[in-house]
């Protein structure tokens, strides 16, 4: 392999909005993690490019404030639409030819392909860019953020699909999932899954297939010793309120309408005191919802809704501010929200899904109570609010984990892996 500087793509389901010839507009963390990971790479890469849905222009004018702008000509991004993100399936499938050509087009410039399953079947843009990429001789890349086998049962049992929804996704999408995956592991050149049990189902032993976790903060984000050291104390000497938080996407899976009702359960049985109040920090399909049940239930004056921020120094700080996060997932999820959390010195309390147990595990902050069952989680809340030296344990344990997997130190790992794939030998290094 020549030392000329190489391009790289990124074929992934993230929507982004263009804006003119060179510019486009995409989530603030995953816009600031590319400038990262393409400076890092440097002087292997000189350039990457994204290829994916494009956001529809309502979307963008919602959320346009805390989206970050890239440009062509000054970042060496560049963002190549392949389909509308919000098309149904009969303009997909009218398009889905063009889409293609698209996509081949972007994977026949590319040395480096970066990509993973195709979780819908009608839009099967990531999976055949690796194969792809693959039959031409291309480094690969595959990527798999979120273990999906469980999400048919959850969900059904959550009631929010159908027997058909279930039936359909537990007999045609998860078996097309795994074979899709067992196909990442046997062509790519390098294999990122995020979940140890992933690893050891699809893995096999093979050095090229490892565990990872995609954190967003730098180490300069992280809480100081000093700060965690103030804040640790102030909770433990605290009669007020258990300040809870969440932020991110307000979507259903997210299960933020439980952490409402547990609210609900944990302020109703002390009629005395408000034992926790939650700040809810993001916008989606839900936020009308859940703003209606926390009317509905009696709460909306210990529930506080605040608008999506970008990703940064600003919003860090405010989750630094906080008691407890709450993560009540009623769907497999592996959020970067978690981390930011940890980062800022805020423990978690969650459903005890397979990320968030194995996370406690790792860091030893966070609590867990079974999947699904809001008394339980009600429960949780009020023991915390009355034992405020545990949490306080649990933020002093947050800092080390937090140091350890920030963006620049999982990103030096990833590169190396990277590297090592146009390497001569093209031997990838184990883990340290």
């Amino acid at each position: 392999m020549s030392n000329r500087e190489l391009h790289y793509v990124m074929v992934l389901p993230v929507a982004a909005y263009p804006l003119g010839q060179s510019r486009f507009a995409v989530e603030s963390a995953f816009a600031e993690h590319l400038r990262l990971l393409l400076a890092m790479h440097k002087p292997r890469f000189s350039s990457l490019t994204l290829a994916g849905p494009v956001m529809p222009s309502s979307v963008y004018q919602q959320r346009g404030s805390y989206l970050t702008e890239l440009d062509a000509d000054e970042d060496h991004i560049r963002f190549v639409g392949l389909y509308d993100a919000d098309a149904n399936d009969t303009a997909m499938a009218r398009h889905l030819p063009e889409a293609m050509r698209r996509m081949r087009a972007v994977v026949e410039d590319a040395d480096l392909v970066l990509s993973g399953a195709s979780d819908n079947l009608k839009r099967p843009f990531e999976f055949y860019s690796l194969m792809l990429a693959s039959k031409l001789g291309k480094k690969t890349i595959g990527v798999t953020d979120i273990d999906l086998r469980e999400e048919a049962r959850m969900l059904r049992e959550t009631g929010r699909w159908s027997r058909r929804t279930y039936l359909s996704n537990r007999w045609v999408y998860n078996p097309a999932r795994v074979w899709q995956q067992r196909r990442l592991v046997e062509k790519c050149s390098l294999v990122l899954l995020k979940g140890q049990k992933l690893v050891e189902d699809y893995g096999n032993g093979s050095d090229h297939v490892k565990f990872f976790q995609d954190t967003a903060y730098s180490t300069e984000q992280i809480i100081s010793q000093a700060e965690l050291t103030r804040r640790c104390e102030d909770v433990e000497r605290s009669a007020e309120p258990l300040k809870l938080v969440h932020f991110g996407r307000l979507e259903f899976y997210k299960g933020i309408h439980h952490a409402i009702e547990a609210l609900a359960l944990a302020n109703g049985a002390d009629e005395d005191t408000q034992i926790a109040q939650l700040s809810i920090i993001g916008t989606g399909s839900e936020e009308e919802a859940l703003r209606e049940l926390a009317d509905a239930r009696g709460v909306s004056d210990a529930v506080q809704f605040l608008p999506p921020m970008s990703y940064g120094d600003e919003l860090l700080a405010g989750i630094r501010a906080q008691d407890l996060m709450i993560a009540p997932a009623l769907a497999p999820d592996t959020p970067r929200s978690a981390w930011d959390a940890i980062a800022s010195g805020v423990p978690i309390l969650a459903y005890d899904t397979e990320y968030y147990a194995q996370l406690g595990e790792e860091t030893g902050a966070v609590a867990t109570v079974p999947w699904g069952d809001v008394q339980a989680l009600a429960d949780a809340i009020a023991t915390l609010a009355k034992d405020r030296p545990r949490i306080a344990r649990m933020k002093r344990d947050s800092r080390a984990s937090a140091l350890q997997n920030s963006q620049e130190r999982w990103l030096a790992r990833r590169i190396a892996w990277t590297e090592a794939l146009f390497s001569e030998e093209h031997v990838i290094p184990k883990d340290e």
